[in-house]
C-alpha cells in the first residue's frame, strides 16, 4: 500500500475580503482579484465591474479557458474565434443578464459591453489560473469601412 507524503497534501485556504483591492484595467472597467495564487495554479477568480456604456477591449487568452458568471446588471458579449484574427468573421453577439454563464474556450476573443443603467458585475473564472503572459497584445479595432458611393 502506497504511503501519502504529508508535504503534498493540499491544505484548506480561506481568503477574506479584506485582502482585495479594485484596480482599473481600462476606462470604465475595474478588476478585483478574488483568487490568483501560484499555490493554486489550476484556477483563478476575478470580479469584473463595467460601468454603464463602457466596454472591455477585444482580447484573447491563450491556453486559458474562461467562464463568466453574471452577478448584476445587463451586458452584451461578443465572441470571435477560435484563434481568428480580430478582424475576421465568426462573431457571436449575445445579451447577458444576472445568472447567465458564458464559457469561453481558450483561443476565443471576447469583448463585453455594459448595455444597462447600472454597473455590470461578473466573475471571471480562469482554468488554469490567469497569468499576464497568457494575454497577447490585441491589435486596436479596425477602422470603420468607408461608406460606399453610388447606387
Amino acid at each position: 500500500m502506497a504511503q501519502t507524503d504529508a508535504a503534498n497534501v493540499p491544505k484548506p485556504l480561506i481568503l477574506r475580503d479584506d485582502h482585495r483591492t479594485e484596480s482599473g484595467i481600462e476606462p470604465g472597467c475595474f478588476l478585483t482579484d478574488w483568487l490568483n495564487d501560484p499555490a493554486d495554479p489550476d484556477l483563478s477568480i476575478a470580479c469584473i465591474r463595467v460601468v454603464p456604456s463602457a466596454e472591455t477591449r477585444l482580447r484573447r487568452f491563450e491556453n486559458i479557458q474562461e467562464r463568466y458568471v453574471v452577478l448584476e446588471g445587463q451586458g452584451r458579449i461578443e465572441l470571435v474565434g477560435p484563434n481568428r484574427a480580430f478582424t475576421e468573421g465568426d462573431h457571436t453577439l449575445s445579451a447577458l443578464e444576472p445568472g447567465d454563464v458564458v464559457v469561453i474556450p481558450a483561443g476565443y476573443s471576447r469583448r463585453i459591453t455594459n448595455i444597462g443603467p447600472v454597473d455590470l458585475v461578473f466573475l471571471a473564472i480562469c482554468t488554469p489560473r490567469f497569468r499576464p503572459a497568457a494575454l497577447p497584445d490585441a491589435p486596436p479595432p479596425p477602422p470603420a469601412a468607408a461608406p460606399r458611393s453610388g447606387a
